[in-house]
C-alpha cells in the first residue's frame, strides 16, 4: 500500500492520501496499526485505537484501549511497558486512554471525531 494520487490534465500528480493509515510524524514513519496491535495483545484489551492528535509542538500520537472492568489499577503501566520495550521513543503515544469501550459510529467504524474530543477535553483538564 502507499500513496493514492490522481493524474492532472497537465501530467501533474497530485497526492490524494494514502491507502494504509501509516502516518508521518515529526518526520518519523508511524504505523498506527502496529501500535494497536500491541496494546491488543494484553488479555485484557478489548479494541484499541491510536490516532495523530494536533498538539502545540505538531502531531502527537494518543491512544485509547478498550479494556475489561477487572483489568484493574496495573493495566497501565503494564501497556506503557509494552510500548516502551517494543518502540522507538518517537512512535510512543503521548496520553493512553481507558475506557470502557470504543465509541463506534452507525457503521459499526470507531468514531475518531469522539476520541478526539476525549482527548482534547482530557488535555484541558490537566
Amino acid at each position: 500500500m502507499g500513496d493514492i494520487v490522481r493524474l492532472r490534465g497537465d501530467g501533474v500528480l497530485l497526492v490524494a492520501g494514502r491507502a494504509d493509515r501509516q502516518l508521518k510524524l515529526n518526520g518519523d514513519r508511524v504505523e498506527p496499526v502496529e501500535l494497536e496491535a500491541m496494546l491488543r495483545s494484553d488479555r485484557a484489551v478489548l479494541d484499541s485505537a491510536v490516532l495523530p492528535i494536533p498538539g502545540p509542538m505538531g502531531a502527537e500520537l494518543a491512544a485509547f484501549v478498550a479494556a475489561e472492568t477487572t483489568a484493574g489499577p496495573a493495566l497501565r503501566p503494564r501497556l506503557l511497558a509494552v510500548l516502551a520495550a517494543r518502540t522507538p521513543p518517537h512512535m510512543r503515544p503521548r496520553r493512553l486512554h481507558l475506557l470502557p469501550s470504543l465509541p463506534l459510529l452507525p457503521g459499526n467504524k470507531i468514531d475518531t471525531a469522539a476520541l478526539r474530543r476525549l482527548d482534547a477535553v482530557t488535555r484541558e483538564a490537566s
